[in-house]
């Protein structure tokens, strides 16, 4: 079962790259766009750890490591985060106006949200050899009626600056 499953994520990866990483690749070409140096390392680096998941995955599948699959489950972690933060900083330079990354915005997002697509599927591999190990929870999610420990974030009037804005008082002018 574990072969089978693993083939098919792999086919599933192999979709994200021809159906669309490719088509971001020609379009990019097409355009003769260019990433800003910092795009393109964030870019670069998210692809050198998708590749490092890659090759541990292979290693969990060959051999079932309960340690490495772990170290795999965790590294998906990890490029969420630097895929987040990546987003961040791309939107940051959009605010910027840094002009290549105006001109490739949309290439830029969509190839990160891919790497993180086909590194989920990559870390799919540890999930059978965790929960074998009793290394899972078997989920997430809170138990239903548990309340979060994180107050709730107010909502900001579009425009507003809570650093510009003076606090309220009860006192009227």
């Amino acid at each position: 079962m574990q072969i089978l499953t693993f083939s098919t994520n792999l086919e599933h990866i192999g979709d994200i790259i021809d159906k669309s990483l490719m088509e971001l690749a020609m379009k990019k070409i097409r355009n003769q766009d260019n990433f800003s140096r910092q795009g393109f390392g964030e870019i670069s680096a998210l692809h050198a750890k998708v590749m490092d998941s890659m090759a541990l995955a292979q290693n969990v599948f060959m051999t079932s490591d309960v340690k490495m699959a772990r170290q795999l489950f965790e590294e998906k972690a990890v490029l969420r985060s630097q895929e987040m933060m990546a987003s961040e900083s791309h939107f940051k330079r959009l605010r910027d106006g840094v002009a290549e990354t105006l001109a490739t915005s949309s290439l830029h997002l969509d190839i990160l949200r891919d790497f993180r697509r086909i590194n989920s599927y990559i870390s799919l591999i540890a999930y059978p050899i965790l929960e074998e190990a009793k290394e899972l929870k078997p989920t997430r999610l809170k138990p239903q009626g548990e309340k979060s420990k994180r107050r709730p974030r107010r909502r900001r009037k579009p425009g507003s600056n809570p650093a510009q804005t003076p606090p309220e008082t009860d006192e009227k002018s």
